[in-house]
């Protein structure tokens, strides 16, 4: 990224350019993800990190920081290891403990492709969305919207992207061109 020639510099300064690798931007991180032991993840300030999500799924236990999203990702008792954030003696600590536990490593990796796949995987996204829309259509009629409403519930626009519909509305809403009415 545009930060590239600095961090270069950096590193060369600290005598550590031998032991780094800035990859630049790739099209094949699913394979090298196979080939680490532990991915590693050492933010000072973080969202829900996506590649976090990619090195779970690929099966590798998470060295990270204690910041945003990873709190949420990364279960200490079964997928990985939160550390402070700036606290590199505690990252090392977290990174020698795995590397010198193949079992627990190992077992972390699994559990974490395990969760990936049971929080995060299309299929996952897909059912947590259908149930936040029945909660939400059986909070406005005060039923469990497929079986209890008789007849239209709501309006919902289909763009003819595979039968999906983009756009929701109250029962009510005046009925124009390309809209179905769903139960």
């Amino acid at each position: 990224g545009p930060l590239r020639e600095q961090v270069s510099a950096t590193l060369k300064e600290a005598g550590a350019d031998k032991f780094a690798w800035l990859a630049g931007e790739r099209d094949d991180v699913p394979q090298l993800m196979r080939g680490l032991d532990i991915f590693v993840l050492p933010s000072l300030a973080e969202g829900i990190s996506n590649t976090l999500l990619e090195a779970m799924a690929t099966g590798l236990p998470v060295v990270a920081t204690a910041v945003g999203g990873n709190v949420e990702l990364v279960d200490e008792t079964q997928t990985g290891k939160l550390v402070a954030p700036g606290d590199p003696e505690a990252l090392a600590m977290a990174i020698r403990d795995y590397a010198v536990d193949a079992q627990r490593r190992n077992s972390h990796g699994r559990a974490a492709r395990s969760i990936a796949e049971q929080r995060f995987s299309l299929e996952a996204m897909v059912q947590n969305y259908a149930g936040v829309y029945d909660r939400l259509l059986a909070g406005s009629c005060g039923r469990h919207p497929r079986r209890d409403h008789p007849g239209p519930l709501v309006r919902l626009r289909d763009h003819g992207h595979h039968g999906v519909a983009h756009r929701a509305l109250r029962a009510g809403a005046p009925r124009q061109p390309g809209w179905v009415d769903a139960v």
